[in-house]
């Protein structure tokens, strides 16, 4: 309904389309949605981001397999700027296949006990 405001509630077996495509948006940045909760595949259709406002962007995978497939290039957002991993959380094992490039005047060094 154009032009009216309405409080649903309850369950809607249907799908919900907007009036004009690339026009409307769901909340907004002081009326947000709390959860969202899906199933299936995520899908946008423009260069788009998944970011947050406060706090770390956390992705949990799957419990059977841990595992979060990349099918792209993993770039950061800025040349020497982040790290991957910390002193306190740090990967385990790293597995690379082809050339390893140093672009700087990097080491590779091992702790003690290793």
């Amino acid at each position: 309904v154009s032009g009216a405001n309405y409080a649903l509630g309850g369950s809607y077996f249907g799908h919900v389309l907007p009036l004009a495509d690339d026009t409307y948006d769901l909340g907004s940045a002081s009326a947000a949605w709390q959860d969202l909760f899906l199933e299936g595949d995520i899908t946008l259709t423009d260069a788009g981001s998944i970011s947050t406002s406060a706090g770390d962007l956390t992705i949990t995978a799957n419990a059977g397999s841990n595992d979060v497939i990349v099918t792209g290039d993993l770039v950061p957002a800025a040349d020497d700027t982040y790290d991957l991993g910390t002193t306190a959380a740090a990967w385990q094992d790293l597995h690379l296949e082809g050339d390893v490039l140093m672009t700087d005047a990097g080491k590779i060094a091992t702790s003690a006990g290793d």
